[in-house]
């Protein structure tokens, strides 16, 4: 006898259109879920709540999707009314925002209102909708992801109400296990410590996306049993081809950075050994390019004017805008060397990694030893070199110059695992042995 179908909710904030790869990790399990007898229905927010969005992502036709609006926050106002002073960062940069060095009142005020971050406005219009479908049909299990955190809170409470067993996805480190940030204030550290512990409690598993940080959960929550913890990577869509496109023997090569650049990565090490290797004439001039496309904070282009002017006025080092999601895979897909930068985050690595993975081109990875220099070893798809180490990154930049492409068939042996398809069911999988251990006749 077939099983039966369940129906899971799946509360993120974090949703296409939203251009942002979290987005695209929570779109491609729900295209997958059903084919493993799981009918997802997604909770999320309105398109105008989002900062950036893009219409290129196109969701499934048959894929339930409920919207609601959230309270404003402060911040949002004063955004509209001074734009170019605002506190307030980038939507993309949210789940990780340090917020600006301030004294006294104005430090606290502003903490308070990023509790558990600046999206705390959809709790109570989620939590509506929510109630209002839990009363009208049978939800068998609840899935939340984060960042941003809000999303957590809301299915805490959906979880403590109708009894509904919950999946807890984090695709980063919320509070205890967070890099640190000495500008928040002690109690809103502890208050956000205090969530996380809440939430890890209260959830069935705990889904981490990588297993650095599974075993640092593990780890910060002694007292917890282990198998609560699971590791989920994020991946690729195996249903689009990103195999690398031909290039013409003598055109330049294209070094890209695809996405944003944000926060406490490092591009000046990588940039001067860059320099150098062209002076040297290890690199031959006008024969490779670096480019960064996508939202970039002001300081990496002010850094790139010093440190490389001339490289700069010649466009052998660009910053391009963002570009929507089509455009940015044809653009990959043309690429030599795709480029990733990693901050002081060792326990994860970056969702763009995946988009790279299956495309077969080299990946070179400016990053300490961590999450991400685990995957690029284990699945040989590149080189990685220690920020701080400008003669290493000299090294292994001019040796991943040299690696091929890797053909179809070998980025199908290497990356298998890290196919939606594959992670769908795994979470399928769990999701049905949380339904079948619930006594009969909840919700």
């Amino acid at each position: 006898m077939p099983e039966r179908r369940l129906r899971a909710l799946i509360v993120s904030y974090a949703f296409p259109p939203w251009g942002e790869v979290g987005a695209l990790r929570i779109l491609n399990f729900c295209r997958r879920l059903p084919q493993y007898g799981i009918d997802p229905v997604v909770l999320t927010v309105k398109e105008e709540c989002l900062d950036v969005r893009d219409a290129s992502i196109v969701l499934p036709a048959d894929l339930r999707i409920v919207r609601t609006g959230m309270v404003t926050n402060p911040l949002d106002w004063y955004r509209k009314v001074k734009p170019g002073a605002s506190p307030i960062p980038n939507q993309q940069r949210a789940a990780s925002v340090k917020l600006q060095p301030a004294s006294g009142l104005r430090r606290n005020v502003l903490a308070a209102l990023h509790i558990p971050d600046r999206y705390w406005g959809w709790y109570w219009p989620a939590l509506r909708a929510a109630n209002h479908l839990i009363q009208h049909e049978k939800i068998d299990v609840l899935f939340s992801s984060g960042p941003p955190w809000i999303p957590h809170l809301i299915a805490r409470r959906i979880k403590k109400k109708h009894g509904i067993p919950w999946l807890a996805d984090f695709r980063d480190p919320w509070a205890k296990l967070s890099h640190g940030n000495v500008a928040r204030p002690a109690w809103w550290n502890s208050l956000s410590e205090k969530m996380e512990e809440n939430c890890v409690r209260d959830s069935d598993i705990v889904v981490c996306n990588t297993q650095r940080l599974r075993n640092g959960m593990r780890q910060a929550y002694a007292g917890v049993k282990p198998d609560k913890f699971r590791f989920l990577s994020n991946g690729y869509d195996d249903s689009v081809s990103l195999q690398a496109s031909s290039k013409q023997l003598g055109t330049q090569k294209l070094l890209l950075h695809l996405g944003s650049l944000y926060g406490e990565r490092r591009i000046d090490t990588f940039l001067s050994a860059f320099a150098k290797l062209l002076r040297s004439g290890r690199i031959s001039p006008h024969s490779a390019k670096i480019l960064f496309q996508g939202d970039t904070d002001a300081k990496y282009i002010a850094e790139a004017d010093s440190m490389v002017p001339d490289l700069m006025a010649e466009k052998s080092v660009e910053f391009r805008p963002r570009v929507r999601f089509q455009e940015a895979q044809q653009l990959l897909r043309s690429s030599d060397l795709l480029l990733l930068f990693q901050g002081s985050h060792v326990l994860q690595l970056p969702a763009k990694f995946y988009e790279y993975l299956q495309t077969g081109i080299p990946i070179f990875a400016v990053c300490d030893e961590g999450a991400l220099s685990d995957v690029i070893e284990a699945t040989q798809s590149g080189l990685w070199a220690p920020a701080a180490d400008e003669a290493k990154i000299a090294e292994k930049l001019t040796a991943a110059l040299q690696m091929p492409r890797r053909t179809p068939e070998e980025v199908k042996q290497t990356s298998a695992a890290y196919e939606y398809s594959s992670l769908a069911r795994t979470l399928a999988d769990w999701m049905r042995e949380l339904e079948q251990e619930q006594p009969s006749g909840k919700n």
